[in-house]
């Protein structure tokens, strides 16, 4: 997962941020894995910060918790 070319918008009108909307999925959604974060930075470090923009390649790993057969 790479970060370096995506657009970082600085003013939005709601939050950047979806994680928490993920209780307005269906019903008929099945989790396979436990939620976990994809991206973690410091944002107190500018050496952090200009890693991920400079094309530092994350990759995040998912445990699946549950089968994905109905």
């Amino acid at each position: 997962l790479g970060i370096k070319d995506c657009v970082i918008p600085q003013f939005l009108d709601e939050e950047p941020y979806s994680t928490e909307k993920i209780k307005y999925l269906s019903e008929n959604c099945k989790m396979l894995s436990e939620p976990a974060p994809i991206v973690e930075a410091n944002f107190n470090s500018y050496q952090s910060i200009k890693e991920l923009l400079q094309g530092k390649l994350l990759n995040p790993e998912f445990k699946c918790t549950k089968n994905g057969n109905a």
